[in-house]
């Protein structure tokens, strides 16, 4: 890729680590070629809590991201700790929005005793949102990261990098 063809923004929401969020902000710029910037965090949305499935609506984390865009062109990536859920599974390990340039993950379900597993899922999962919000799909080779990952052992197969496929695609765009 071209260095900076775009800005990526994190944006943690709730108390998450500080130093999660710089490693995450150095592994990003490396991976997109891109600059990185640390927003403010922002406060767990009111309303996105789900008493009956003790979850946090990931929509709603989505638009809370969105509200710390600061440019046009930035792509914003809003980091949580608390479980997220989308209407039609059971939890996500993040979700994306191509049209708003925006993606969110949680680190809720991709925590390990060893800090490096579990800064490598965390990578994984932010590559694999921020690739959808650069117009990517699903990917059917499970080692590129564009793979979907249904569980933790899906997320900890495959790569931290797009296969040759995805990788031209993204080129492409």
């Amino acid at each position: 890729m071209e260095p900076q063809r775009f800005k990526i923004a994190l944006v943690p929401i709730g108390a998450v680590e500080a130093n999660v969020v710089d490693d995450l902000a150095r592994a990003l710029a490396g991976v997109f070629l891109s600059s990185v910037s640390v927003r403010a965090m922002l406060p767990i949305p009111p309303g996105s809590y789900a008493p009956e499935r003790d979850q946090y609506a990931s929509p709603v984390f989505l638009m809370c991201a969105n509200t710390a865009r600061q440019h046009a062109g930035e792509l914003i990536l809003g980091v949580t700790d608390v479980d997220l859920f989308v209407p039609d599974l059971s939890f996500v390990f993040g979700q994306a929005s191509p049209s708003e340039r925006a993606a969110v993950i949680s680190l809720f379900r991709l925590r390990d005793f060893q800090v490096e597993v579990f800064l490598e899922r965390t990578i994984k999962e932010t590559v694999h949102e921020l690739g959808h919000v650069l117009g990517l799909s699903h990917c059917e080779n499970p080692d590129c990261v564009m793979f979907f990952s249904n569980r933790l052992a899906d997320t900890d197969r495959k790569s931290s990098r797009f296969c040759d496929r995805c990788a031209a695609e993204l080129e492409r765009r």
